[in-house]
């Protein structure tokens, strides 16, 4: 399950990081509305130009708050429901626990 996880931090890390490429190389948002926009930013939640100290703090907690909280919620969800085998596309239904085997 750490896998997911670094998969799952490493995907926010990445839009983070491709959403502060996008504000600072002028590329531009095409869907911009010239008279009212100030910044080229797709979510103004995410405005790198004009409130860098506030999209840091959000890039923060998400990563360090928001993403774990959501992965152990999943986690939990996941650790909760039954575990179901499927022989040749047959569902043979619940397996006990001491019959279940993990890939490795």
């Amino acid at each position: 399950r750490i896998k997911q996880f670094i998969l799952f931090e490493c995907y926010a890390l990445f839009y983070f990081a491709w959403s502060s490429i996008q504000a600072f190389s002028g590329m531009g948002n095409p869907d911009r509305n010239e008279g009212v926009d100030d910044d080229d930013a797709i979510y103004s939640s995410i405005k790198w130009k004009n409130d860098t100290e506030s999209v840091l703090i959000l890039s923060a907690v998400a990563l360090l708050v928001i993403n774990p909280l959501v992965f152990f919620i999943c986690w939990c969800v996941s650790w909760i429901t039954p575990k179901r085998l499927v022989v040749g596309g047959i569902d043979v239904g619940d397996v006990d626990d001491d019959l279940w085997v993990e890939r490795k």
